[in-house]
This record gives structure tokens, sequence and C-alpha cells, in this order.
């Protein structure tokens, strides 16, 4: 009886398995390497804007510190934390696109749309 309706089951469900390569993805993508690159877009698109609050953030906390020391070390981190994040962002934009870049002219994956 157990077994039965295991097997029933897996027939039910074997259809789609056999058929899951027709479904959309939710980001829109057909292959792994187009996936990947829809990441890196939606990554960059989302970090980069995100750093250029957080600079402005610090500005804004140099500019309101009025000579405290501790409101200056604030800004100071503040600042020092978004740089490096930019630079987090863009090395790791720049890392991605080499190895997509090496990966289609080597022939493994097909160019990012």
């Amino acid at each position: 009886m157990r077994y039965s309706r295991l097997l029933i089951l897996s027939l039910l469900l074997l259809p789609r398995l056999i058929l899951a390569d027709t479904y959309p993805t939710p980001i829109g993508c057909d292959t792994f390497a187009s996936c990947i690159c829809k990441i890196i877009e939606y990554a960059g698109r989302i970090a980069l804007p995100l750093v250029i609050v957080f600079i402005v953030l610090g500005g804004f906390l140099f500019v309101f510190s009025m000579g405290s020391e501790e409101k200056l070390r604030r800004a100071r981190s503040t600042l020092t934390w978004a740089v490096i994040g930019f630079i987090v962002v863009l090395v790791a934009i720049a890392f991605a696109n080499v190895v997509k870049d090496f990966l289609t002219n080597s022939g493994a994956v097909q160019s990012c749309s």
C-alpha cells in the first residue's frame, strides 16, 4: 500500500520533472551563466546606490559633528566603510565579469545578453 502511493505520486510528478526546462525562472534566465549574469546585474543595482547613500550619510555626519571627537570618529568610520564597500562591490563585479568573459571566450558558456 505504501509503495503504491509512492509509485502513483512519482508517476504524477514525472511529467513535471521531465518538462522542468520549459518553465521560466523568476529572474528570466535560461542557463546557469545567464542566471549568474542576472544576479551580478541585480547585485550592482542594489549595492551601488546603497554605497552612495552611506557616503552621503558620512558627509552629513562630518558636517553636523560640530567638532565633537566622538561624532567625527563616527563620521570617519562611516565614510571609510562606505569607500571600502564601494571598492568591494567594484572588485566583485569586475571579477565576475572577468570570469564570465573567460568562460565565454573559452566556449564553456554563452555570452550574457
